[in-house]
């Protein structure tokens, strides 16, 4: 399919990954504006990670169900009504002064951003051949963590220009123009058609059942969850006032320098893509990336903060090794039938989402804990020794990662799955 047309192929899974770019600028972009939120809202640190984490409630409950969605009724009309759904909620969002709305605001957002990462995984493996899929499933992250970026160094300056609600708004405008965009050029291609002519009723949930069943596919499940949950607990939402905290920086500089997480990932993203393609393997990639971040994170914590350009060393190192754990997705692919791809993948990003809706408010919860009363211009101001202990947690699940790779086998779940 891909080499009979290449460039509707790439058009059509751009598109897909273009969406994710959004979405994750979207799921950012509480990181720019913590003391906004806290003011406008009147809430604590654990409220606030709350507040953002009812992006991540809404995208983990939903992985499941958009899988087998997609598996079903294929991404064109779903990733369209996603890509609506965003921008509904950061226009509403952008307007609301009470928490309840814009904790539902934020739900909306990761109810439609749900679709970006299975649907992108859908089409890839739709309109491209089974050996580009690792490094697909790369490049998918690069457009994310480019999204991440956006949100950050482009956004923080935005809102100082601005003001938060009007960059929302104005996110808002550019889901929609990408909806359309979507509805326009998108299609599911033959394959799919294929698929579902010659599927029997009832394989959608015979599929889930034996992932469900899978205790291997639990753990790298975890595994995902646990991976991918310092990189937004710490990247998207706690990192920018730490660094203000720790090195007295502006909001616009500490952005910057957060933003060399996602550099990393988005580096590192189709480097260990085309790596694990061309070796052919999974799991030492998987134990590489717990690993490379335990010890930069280590190093942040109790070797070297005191120099702001070696953190901002050690955090782009940060994100390239944590990049290599996406091997996980290929790891699962290999192990589904073809036509339950969607299901698999959601499921995997069921508990790759749950993971920092877990970690953000639990961060904001030991930062509450170790608060010593003080106020600035009427919000919580959190000292650096509250971040650092707090960022503890964050070597914790870590550590937690490394255990689950213990207990999962190579080369692959066929036995289980299949």
């Amino acid at each position: 399919m891909a080499s009979s047309t290449p460039f509707k192929a790439w058009l059509i899974w751009s598109l897909s990954a273009l969406f994710y770019f959004y979405e994750f600028a979207l799921q950012s972009s509480p990181s720019v504006m913590v003391p906004e939120l806290m003011y406008d809202f009147h809430v604590d640190g654990t409220q606030l990670g709350n507040l953002s984490a009812f992006y991540f409630y809404a995208y983990a409950a939903m992985q499941i169900p958009v899988g087998l969605l997609l598996d079903r009724f294929g991404p064109r009309l779903l990733l369209t009504i996603a890509c609506f759904t965003c921008a509904v909620g950061a226009f509403g969002f952008s307007q609301t002064h009470s928490l309840g709305y814009a904790e539902l605001a934020r739900f909306l957002m990761g109810l439609g951003s749900s679709f970006a990462v299975v649907s992108s995984l859908k089409l890839a493996s739709l309109w491209f051949p089974t050996q580009r899929f690792a490094l697909l499933t790369g490049l998918m992250v690069t457009f994310g963590m480019l999204g991440a970026i956006g949100g950050q160094t482009v956004l923080a300056p935005l809102i100082d220009s601005l003001g938060w609600r009007h960059s929302m708004l104005l996110l808002s405008v550019i889901g929609i123009v990408l909806a359309c965009l979507i509805c326009a050029l998108v299609r599911n291609g033959v394959k799919f058609n294929d698929h579902q002519s010659n599927n029997k009723p009832g394989i959608y949930w015979h599929g889930l059942k034996k992932i469900l069943l899978s205790k291997q596919a639990w753990l790298m499940a975890i595994y995902g969850g646990l991976m991918f949950a310092p990189t937004v607990a710490f990247g998207e939402l706690w990192g920018v006032p730490y660094l203000i905290s720790l090195f007295g920086v502006t909001r616009h500089v500490a952005a910057e320098v957060l933003s060399l997480i996602f550099v990393g990932w988005a580096i590192g993203s189709p480097v260990f893509g085309i790596l694990s393609g061309y070796f052919n393997t999974r799991l030492p990639f998987m134990w590489l990336a717990p690993l490379g971040c335990m010890v930069c994170m280590s190093w942040i914590l109790f070797i070297d903060h005191h120099s702001i350009v070696n953190v901002a060393i050690l955090l782009f190192f940060f994100g390239f090794f944590s990049s290599a754990f996406l091997a996980v997705f290929s790891f699962m692919k290999e192990a589904s039938p073809e036509q339950s791809t969607g299901t698999a993948m959601g499921f995997l990003n069921t508990l790759n989402e749950l993971g920092p809706a877990l970690l953000q408010p639990l961060f904001g919860w030991l930062l509450d804990r170790s608060w010593s009363g003080a106020m600035v211009d009427g919000i919580r101001s959190y000292s650096s020794l509250s971040y650092h202990q707090s960022s503890l947690a964050l070597l914790a699940v870590l550590g937690m990662a490394v255990l689950c790779l213990v207990f999962i086998r190579s080369p692959s779940l066929k036995s289980h799955l299949s």
